[in-house]
């Protein structure tokens, strides 16, 4: 891995996940991180109702689609969660989801996975 992708595992961010769902096994790097299993498995610890685990793929690897697919379901989610439960709209810019699928460990896909860490602390906190 990546000094970046290091850096960002042990970011405050990731450890507040990891702590919070210690449950859940965390991913053990941002290559992990980014496949999407484990933060939709942390919205369906947050919210069981919206996020179930039955359209995601597990073990995931180097798979793209799989991969990118993972990641449209949690943003689908994320956007409904908003709008729906929260009775608001998310107006900030929404995460570039091929980045995260193609380029997993660049520093590109952390800024994104930032963006989504963003939106699941919104939900977590409301």
């Amino acid at each position: 891995m990546n000094r970046m992708g290091e850096d960002f595992i042990r970011s405050s961010l990731c450890i507040w996940l990891s702590r919070t769902f210690e449950d859940l096994v965390p991913p053990k790097n941002q290559f992990h991180l980014s496949d999407g299993e484990f933060l939709n498995k942390v919205m369906s610890t947050i919210s069981p109702a919206r996020f179930t685990m039955s359209r995601v793929h597990r073990e995931v690897g180097d798979d793209v689609k799989a991969r990118i697919e993972n990641l449209n379901t949690l943003l689908k989610n994320l956007i409904c969660c908003y709008e729906e439960a929260h009775n608001s709209l998310h107006v900030a810019p929404l995460p570039d989801i091929r980045v995260l699928g193609s380029e997993p460990q660049s520093y590109a896909s952390a800024t994104e996975l930032e963006k989504i860490f963003t939106l699941i602390l919104g939900i977590a906190f409301r």
